[in-house]
């Protein structure tokens, strides 16, 4: 197999269902790894590509953290995900069989494009969800909101 898969996080039940999948699919192109969020930058900085497999979620801030270290995302087509990533080429229909596996594809086989996603969608991560931006943002806010005239 041309690629190698790295799933990081806690092991659930589904865990050894999942890691006989990978084998069957990859051979022993794959690791999971429980990692301490302190070191998930590393599994970042060693990434082609994330994939987050969820048909949804909160904020998802792992979407956020891949896109910081400049990776292209490939997550559901949920609304959420959608706000978050702010770009439809990172959008699958994970119900759909196969549909993340093309997208994964066409990244792999890209590496340009790979890094033009990436870069676009962290500097949208910038730009959108710095600390310093989404704090400029929510003083606008209550400026603005103070502007308001008090109801009669």
């Amino acid at each position: 197999s041309r690629y190698f898969l790295l799933v990081a996080g806690h092991r659930t039940d589904e865990t050894p269902a999942l890691e006989a999948l990978a084998k069957a699919a990859l051979g022993n192109n794959y690791r999971f790894l429980t990692l301490p969020h302190h070191q998930m930058h590393e599994a970042y900085q060693v990434a082609d590509i994330f994939a987050l497999t969820s048909l949804t979620e909160g904020l998802g801030i792992v979407i956020l953290e891949a896109m910081a270290a400049s990776l292209p995302v490939v997550v559901h087509n949920d609304h959420s995900f959608r706000w978050v990533v702010g770009d439809e080429r990172s959008l699958v229909d994970m119900a759909e069989p196969g549909d993340m596996a093309r997208r994964v594809d066409e990244l792999g086989a890209d590496a340009a494009m790979r890094h033009r996603v990436g870069a676009m969608l962290c500097e949208n991560t910038q730009q959108r969800f710095d600390w310093k931006n989404v704090k400029r943002n929510y003083l606008e806010l209550y400026r603005r909101a103070v502007e308001i005239p008090p109801k009669p």
